[in-house]
């Protein structure tokens, strides 16, 4: 038995799929690869998939893994290919691997944001704060959480209306901040409903900052 990491990418009109609809998306381009893949035993056997990290509703990502386990061994780039000729065009493998890192070694994603609205001066007063307290829900309850400490710009351009931003977001099982939090945030500041905008996953990062592998 061999386990490996299927990194894919999840853009356009797939943004709008769930994760449990992609759950079930990637479990049927599976079978239908005909790749020999394990399936857990017992009275309800199901094929082993195991994500790394969720992805919200409405998010693109170009970093996205799943783990799942050969009963022989294969070429890599043929796994890729097999599994890439029964998902749709908007989701698709970008590399296959032996796993290196557990999930739980994630603290950290990369994100691109871009809103379309002239935002650059409440923006860097926003974080120019002391403290950026929110609401933060969970199915613990809600909790008050500052941003502050948990969210870095690493770049923030103002170009004609649209505002782009690198955002770097505390992520992993310990702590996950959403970047919803810190825009509905700004449009709060700012006094108006969400303006159009999109936010892409472009890096998964270790404590120290080494990609996800």
């Amino acid at each position: 038995m061999i386990n490996i990491r299927i990194f894919f990418a999840k853009t356009g009109r797939a943004k709008y799929i769930s994760h449990l609809d992609l759950n079930r998306c990637m479990a049927r381009a599976f079978q239908r690869s005909g790749l020999p893949l394990w399936h857990t035993e017992g009275f309800n056997p199901h094929l082993y998939m195991t994500y790394a990290l969720a992805l919200s509703l409405g998010f693109e990502s170009t970093c996205e893994s799943v783990d799942v386990r050969l009963l022989q061994e294969i070429p890599f780039e043929e796994v890729k290919a097999r599994i890439n000729a029964c998902l749709p065009r908007d989701i698709q493998v970008t590399r296959v691997a032996q796993p290196v890192m557990k999930p739980e070694r994630i603290a950290w994603g990369d994100y691109l944001v871009e809103i379309r609205a002239p935002l650059l001066q409440v923006f860097q007063e926003l974080m120019a704060q002391d403290q950026i307290l929110v609401t933060k829900k969970s199915k613990k309850g809600e909790q008050q959480v500052d941003l502050k400490p948990l969210v870095q710009v690493l770049d923030c351009q103002q170009r004609e209306d649209t505002l782009y931003l690198t955002l770097r977001c505390a992520t992993g099982i310990h702590t996950n901040i959403n970047p919803m939090l810190l825009l509905d945030a700004l449009f709060q500041r700012q006094g108006m409903e969400r303006p159009w905008f999109s936010v892409k996953r472009v890096a998964i990062l270790t404590e120290s900052l080494e990609e996800f592998l």
